[in-house]
């Protein structure tokens, strides 16, 4: 090789060094603004969910879509404080991954889960309100009711869940649980068609999470 091709494919190496470089900065860049106002911690892992990932759900849509979403870590959950007259409920909040793009995942319950349960059944309630810190609260430990909401990130719909149930074991600050939601009041009506994304009919799956 001449000196003069040698120093034109040295040129053009360095060139494509700092088109790769720069490539890199740009997706940091973009993965960093897409998690600013994301709450919960980022999903984990890749490729199709499985027996592995700690949150792994099935959505069903009125349109007939299936999506599979998921992270595999094992996220925090927490017992949250809400005053001496609030009382302790229940939280649980983490991104998911799937196929069809990411998805902000939330469980809240109105009372907190002991660190030994067995079994126990939470009612999925629509209409539940959290209370402010301090403000009395509705809670009833033999009945506990609680909500079931997930976001696609591409459009920010939240959907909520109308009804289900959430069963839920501890043990050693290990927190299982068991989702059968449904976010609808049956099939969709043909004779009036939906406008805007397709309507999320189920969500279930299992989660496991660090009390």
């Amino acid at each position: 090789m001449s000196h003069r091709n040698w120093i034109i494919a040295l040129v053009a190496g360095v060139a494509v060094l700092l088109l790769l470089c720069g490539g890199g900065a740009v997706w940091a860049l973009f993965q960093l603004a897409d998690q600013i106002g994301a709450p919960g911690p980022s999903a984990t892992g890749s490729g199709p969910c499985g027996s592995s990932d700690s949150v792994n759900v099935r959505l069903v849509f009125a349109d007939g879509r299936v999506s599979q979403a998921c992270t595999k870590d094992r996220p925090d959950c927490a017992t949250k404080s809400m005053g001496t007259i609030g009382g302790n409920v229940f939280v649980l909040g983490n991104q998911l991954r799937s196929d069809s793009g990411n998805y902000i995942f939330h469980i809240r319950f109105d009372v907190s889960i002991p660190s030994d349960a067995a079994n126990e059944v939470v009612q999925i309630d629509s209409a539940m309100v959290m209370p402010k810190p301090g403000a009395p609260t509705s809670s009833d430990p033999s009945a506990p009711r609680g909500l079931v909401e997930i976001t696609p990130r591409s459009n920010g719909l939240t959907y909520n869940a109308l009804a289900g149930t959430v069963t839920v074991t501890s043990s050693r600050r290990v927190v299982h649980g068991v989702i059968d939601a449904a976010f609808t009041n049956g099939p969709p009506r043909t004779d009036r068609p939906q406008s805007g994304p397709p309507q999320l009919v189920t969500l279930t799956g299992t989660f496991t999470c660090n009390a």
